[in-house]
């Protein structure tokens, strides 16, 4: 029998705050009096309840504002991240906050202001900064500590800042910019988005954060900070300030994710600021633009210290190659959509918008299929389907039905589009649109290196106006193809254009970088990857000694031997371009953490320890810490400790159910909407209409309701219907899917007939995935004993029979239960003997 777990995944759509004024500010947190040692205080400060006013005024937390500088030169940014917290309170404060930089960032730097007073950040292994940290905190002085939890994702930690005191951490990274077809890209990423964590909660937790740690992203707690309502305002603002010297004449200098002020001071020189009407830290900035003569020859970058043994160098290709039409290889495209909670709303309509102008685009000698995933994956057609008229007719409502519910299980959809065997006639093409927001990124890439075959490439879409970038870019450079990234404003035909580009095929492969005779080790990346047409070849390295050579690059293309000479002068001293120590480091870091997907030895725990070190640089395992040595409050006083929250990504649409898995369970659904909208109601598809009532802590509309008794499992949609303050009406849909059968499972035993002392091995396979699965009987005493399982489908333990136990048949219950709590019996037997003599 096929059952499947019980789940009820319902993403309600956010509906925006209805404005109303005047409305008082909310009280400070100071006149709210001090809060006791190792207090969390509330999230979520709430105005009074008795003003009628929406609750939309920003809200008084720690952060108060952050400052961006970026110097831009050529490929490279220099950027400095300056975070001001500010204590509220009435007692010493520790402020928690998680923040998001650029997946290509090398951190280098970190320093604590505290007055006039400047503390430099030193670099220790992750376990020596939090001693360090502390302990300082204990002893009453002013830190900061510096995590990183992913390649993109850091935790700022600042412990004891006075009451009404204002303490500013600077933060140092470079980076190279992104380059593609003639067009520069500087990003900065603003918020955290929400990561989807998977599997089962653990007994501990390593954070503050919203989520437990699990068994499948065992730090989750360190990575989901606490999001505002979309209707919420924290008091914090940004300012992102770039000064840019090209070098060339620069064109087309824009952003196209925010209002921006730009001031020209000559053709190769600008100053781009945020627009003052756009500060909240809510969606990723970027900025692009194009120079004249875009560096279509060769670029070489040089440095060396004065006396240095030793300098490094960054080189960048970019052949100009396309495959013409009869050189196109025909594809097996595989499209796959995320259509889980975070894509609802207008991400969501931007991905089916790109994949339904990328059917129409298809070739005729093209097969296609179409995925969409959340928590598991459904397929438009058993297999991929020639491109026919027919079939894109049929495929386009199959898109048009996708809707938003569910988590975000990139690795099954990763799996659904990988395993499958490939047409050998015709080169598989994976394009991914998802915005990456989980919790296990190690799991996917494994996922991706595991079962990637030499005839399929993937490319990703970061779709989403806050998106997980490294994870995006990731897949695409570990799955031989491309990625890009897709904010909500930009035009999905252009984004069809652009894959489609890639998609022809890669212009120039086998890439093979010929070093023989010249000073130079250690060059990243070590497996060049193929380029597509467009894309640039970036290339860094240490070199030794002096004097002039050729790096030749060799690759085909359209399966000719072509070579690439690259002039390059090694000097003595070339004191510009300091960050490419940084930048090779950092590469040689990454190098290494993609050796670790597949498993992370000493070796390579080691190596990315020790270059951190010497180069000054944040890494899972190495850490920044600043102590002010001079005791400022009373050791192990009264503090308040406050996780700062953030935003909700510009474009996500909000809504929660308390429990997403039933039977049993009465979930309550919670909607987001104005305190002062007339009624929110929900109709149910088997006859129930539930008003809804706005709940004051919350700040939701909410209402608890049962799933009658009879209703048959399978998907169903709640209509939800808000009549606001004006009169207006605003009306979306949501879709859940019941499933209320237990989960059915096979058991083997080792042996059926033992001895006293003898051990049996029991294994269970279930149907489908189980989250627990305990044997008990009488054989080995009344206690239930839990079967251990790594992928929650087979089950396995071995017991040993007690000694002195009698002759006889004894009987054993094993019991599965899935999610929901459903539960599955089955009864098995063993005979017990005297001996084996017996």
């Amino acid at each position: 029998m096929r059952v499947t777990l019980a789940t009820l995944f319902v993403c309600l759509l956010a509906l925006p705050a209805f404005a109303q004024t005047p409305c008082p500010p909310p009280a400070s947190p100071v006149s709210q009096g001090a809060v006791s040692q190792g207090t969390l205080v509330a999230l979520l400060r709430q105005q009074a309840q008795d003003t009628g006013c929406p609750d939309t005024a920003p809200r008084t937390f720690s952060l108060k504002h952050t400052q961006v500088d970026a110097e831009v030169s050529g490929f490279l940014a220099s950027v400095t991240v300056t975070q001001v917290f500010e204590n509220p309170y009435a007692a010493p404060l520790e402020a928690l906050y998680v923040f998001p930089l650029p997946e290509l960032a090398a951190v280098d730097g970190m320093e604590l202001h505290v007055g006039a007073r400047v503390i430099q950040g030193v670099i220790q292994t992750r376990e020596q900064a939090r001693d360090t940290y502390e302990r300082a905190k204990a002893e009453g002085k002013t830190a900061a500590l510096l995590d990183q939890e992913r390649p993109n994702v850091f935790t700022q930690s600042v412990a004891n800042i006075l009451p009404g005191e204002t303490i500013r951490v600077r933060i140092h990274y470079v980076e190279r910019l992104t380059y593609d077809a003639g067009t520069y890209r500087f990003t900065f990423p603003m918020v955290v988005g929400p990561r989807f964590i998977g599997g089962e909660p653990l007994a501990t937790r390593q954070g503050e954060g919203t989520s437990p740690d699990t068994t499948t992203v065992p730090d989750a707690s360190r990575i989901t900070p606490p999001v505002l309502p979309a209707d919420v305002r924290s008091g914090h603002d940004i300012q992102l300030t770039v000064r840019l010297d090209a070098g060339l004449p620069v064109h087309s200098l824009r952003s196209t994710s925010h209002r921006v002020e730009v001031t020209r001071e000559r053709q190769s020189r600008a100053t781009v600021s945020l627009g003052r009407d756009d500060r909240i830290p809510n969606k990723d900035f970027t900025l692009e633009y194009v120079v004249a003569d875009a560096l279509i020859r060769p670029a070489v970058l040089m440095h060396r210290d004065p006396g240095a043994d030793h300098g490094y160098f960054m080189v960048m290709l970019n052949p100009q190659l396309a495959p013409t039409e009869k050189e196109i290889t025909p594809r097996e495209l595989y499209m796959v959509l995320d259509t889980s909670c975070s894509q609802s709303g207008l991400a969501i309509e931007k991905s089916k918008a790109i994949t339904k102008e990328v059917l129409n685009h298809l070739m005729p000698e093209d097969t296609f299929q179409v995925l969409n995933f959340d928590t598991q994956v459904t397929k438009f057609a058993p297999g991929a389907v020639p491109a026919t008229p027919e079939n894109i007719q049929s495929a386009l409502p199959y898109v048009e039905s996708f809707w938003g519910g569910g988590g975000t299980d990139v690795r099954i959809a990763a799996q659904e589009a990988m395993v499958p065997a490939n047409d050998p006639a015709r080169l598989r093409m994976v394009l991914f649109m998802t915005d990456g927001l989980i919790g296990g990124d190690d799991f996917v890439l494994n996922t991706l290196q595991t079962h990637l075959r030499e005839e399929t490439r993937i490319f990703s879409a970061g779709v989403g106006n806050s998106v997980n970038r490294y994870l995006i870019a990731k897949m695409g450079e570990l799955g031989r193809g491309a990625s890009t990234f897709v904010n909500l404003h930009r035009p999905e035909e252009e984004v069809a254009r652009e894959f489609e580009q890639r998609m022809r095929g890669p212009v120039l492969t086998s890439l093979v970088v010929d070093t023989e005779g010249l000073p130079v080790t250690d060059v990243y990346p070590k497996r060049v990857p193929d380029l597509f047409a467009g894309q640039p070849l970036f290339l860094v390295g240490k070199f030794t000694g002096t004097g002039d050579g050729l790096l030749r690059i060799s690759g085909r293309v359209r399966g000719q031997l072509r070579h690439f000479d690259v002039p390059v002068h090694f000097p003595e001293v070339a004191p510009e371009h300091d960050a490419l120590k940084s930048l090779w480091a950092r590469q040689r870091i990454e190098e290494l953490t993609v050796q670790g997907y597949r498993g992370e030895t000493p070796d390579i725990v080691k190596g990315i320890t020790d270059t951190a070190l010497e180069y000054h640089l944040m890494s899972r395992f190495t850490s920044f810490v600043a102590v002010e040595q001079v005791a400022r409050t009373a050791p192990n006083g009264e503090t308040v400790k406050e996780l700062v929250p953030v935003q909700l990504p510009d474009g996500m649409l909000e809504g929660s159910l308390s429990r997403e898995e039933i039977p049993p369970g009465d979930p309550i659904i919670s909607v987001r909407a104005p305190r002062d909208a007339r009624r929110v109601t929900a109709y149910f598809p088997f006859g129930l209409v539930k008003p809804l009532t706005f709940d004051a802590v919350s700040g939701a509309w909410r209402g608890r309701f049962l799933v009658p008794l009879g209703v048959a499992d399978g998907y169903y949609t709640v209509f939800l219907i808000s009549e606001l303050a004006d009169g207006r009406v605003q009306r979306s849909e949501v879709r859940y899917r019941l499933d209320s059968q237990g989960n059915d499972f096979e058991v083997a035993l080792s042996q059926r007939e033992l001895a006293p002392g003898d051990t049996v091995t029991l294994d269970v396979d279930a149907v489908e995935t189980t989250k627990e699965v305990s044997v008990y009987g009488e054989l080995f005493g009344e206690e239930q004993h839990q079967l251990t399982s790594e992928d929650g489908l087979r089950f396995t333990t071995s017991l040993v029979v007690p000694e002195g136990t009698p002759a006889g048949t004894h009987e054993l219950v094993f019991v599965a239960r899935d999610a929901a709590g459903n539960r599955f019996e089955r009864r098995e037997t063993l005979r017990v003997i005297h001996s084996r003599r017996d």
